[in-house]
């Protein structure tokens, strides 16, 4: 109904609108006469100019004149052109005037040692200082430069991960580690994602210990009652999906993927797996966000509702989420796709795509693919026999923990393969 309405109330609107527009412009003032050809024509109405946007703060500004939220990028440019001890002394200035994200950058700075002297001290202290202005990223980091010192959680999101197969080895998960100095959800923030992508990589090293890895090693639970709990649940209350998802739980879950983060979309839809409710939902949510393991997981859901209830998902959907994953950069969705192609299901049967997916998965480090690769050239599926490389690619496979690989691998050394000399001639 409302779809049928739709129609008629933007033609209704349309209409009110040009009513006005006639209305308003065209009709002249009420008067005793008509107006005659010698009136002189009414003025035209004055064009409205739009307010000037206010140019962006420069250096100098912001170190000649009270600080402001709008520093932040200034801070986040400096840092990105080397000058770390400006960045901090900008971080500084704008925490000293109450400036939140000032704080939440200057607690990163003597969190990781980026143009000061690393301190967790003073950290924890320009932290708490962003936290109680709300500010949740700050809250957040509060909690995690705790928890790295202590064990306040339950278990793990990494050995809830392992129960399920097609595990990135090479990703961190549950971690929420997000790029330090001001790299967040905030507005303000999104103005300088360039400047924020790259300052993540200058801090990671340095900071990897105080939050990263503190995610990774701490639960999918904290234990309700501590203090890191208290801060990741204001945090989350503030706004910050990363403290949602880390606070852990199907309901710490449901809220950070509600706020817009991949990552807690991908772990609700595995805890609901886990329970045996369809899941599909959360993974097309995290898929949509960018989560490609999201994707993987989607296109799996949907054949499996599908196996219980008896029907069949058209394959061109199931072949979509996994080609979304690859390029999302989920091997397993590499592999997938792969052998869509192979087979002509969903896609076209392509044998030379099948093997740049294959090959592609198997550079991200999934030894089933390089294997694949390998059992292709050996027995000459749809390509021609190459010993030679199945060796090598077995090999590899090997390497990144394929046990068919190793066995593969081991076989053919055992019997070497045939040079061109002992080739059996072509019939003519």
């Amino acid at each position: 109904m409302h779809n049928r309405m739709r129609p008629k109330m933007i033609a209704i609107a349309a209409a009110v609108v040009a009513v006005g527009a006639l209305v308003g412009i065209a009709c002249p003032p009420a008067s005793d006469h008509a107006p005659s050809a010698q009136s002189s024509p009414a003025p035209a109405p004055a064009t409205q100019t739009k307010p000037a946007q206010p140019k962006p703060l420069t250096l100098d500004d912001c170190l000649n004149r009270p600080a402001s939220r709008a520093c932040e990028a200034v801070a986040l440019e400096r840092l990105l052109a080397g000058d770390a001890e400006t960045s901090a002394d900008l971080f500084t200035r704008m925490c000293d005037a109450d400036e939140v994200r000032g704080c939440y950058g200057l607690g990163n700075a003597y969190a990781a040692g980026i143009g000061v002297n690393q301190s967790n001290r003073r950290a924890r202290a320009a932290f708490r200082k962003g936290c109680d202005g709300d500010d949740g990223a700050s809250c957040y980091r509060l909690a995690t430069l705790s928890l790295a010192g202590s064990d306040a959680s339950g278990p793990s999101n990494r050995s809830r991960r392992k129960r399920h197969k097609h595990r990135p080895s090479h990703r961190l998960r549950g971690a929420g580690a997000e790029p330090e100095f001001g790299a967040s959800t905030h507005a303000s923030t999104r103005a300088s994602t360039h400047a924020s992508a790259s300052v993540a990589s200058v801090v990671a090293s340095a900071s990897a210990s105080a939050s990263a890895s503190a995610h990774s090693d701490f639960g999918n639970r904290i234990r309700a009652g501590t203090k890191e709990h208290a801060l990741l649940e204001r945090a989350c209350t503030l706004g910050h999906a990363p403290a949602c998802r880390f606070l852990g739980g199907e309901t710490g879950f449901e809220r950070g993927c509600a706020l817009g983060d991949a990552v807690a979309c991908l772990l609700l839809g595995l805890a609901r797996q886990e329970q045996k409710r369809p899941p599909a939902g959360a993974f097309r949510s995290g898929c949509a966000l960018g989560e490609g393991e999201s994707c993987f997981w989607n296109a799996r859901a949907s054949e499996e509702e599908d196996q219980e209830a008896g029907t069949i998902t058209h394959p061109t959907v199931v072949a979509y989420y996994d080609r979304r994953a690859c390029e999302l950069g989920f091997a397993a969705g590499c592999q997938r796709i792969g052998e869509a192609h192979f087979a002509g299901s969903g896609v076209p049967k392509d044998t030379a795509r099948a093997l740049e997916w294959w090959n592609d998965a198997c550079r991200k480090g999934l030894g089933e693919s390089c294997w694949r690769l390998g059992d292709v050239f050996e027995h000459g599926k749809e390509v021609n026999i190459d010993l030679q490389y199945a060796q090598q690619i077995y090999r590899h496979a090997c390497a990144l923990g394929s046990t068919q690989g190793c066995a593969d691998a081991s076989r053919l050394e055992s019997d070497p393969a045939p040079t061109d000399a002992d080739a059996a001639p072509e019939d003519d």
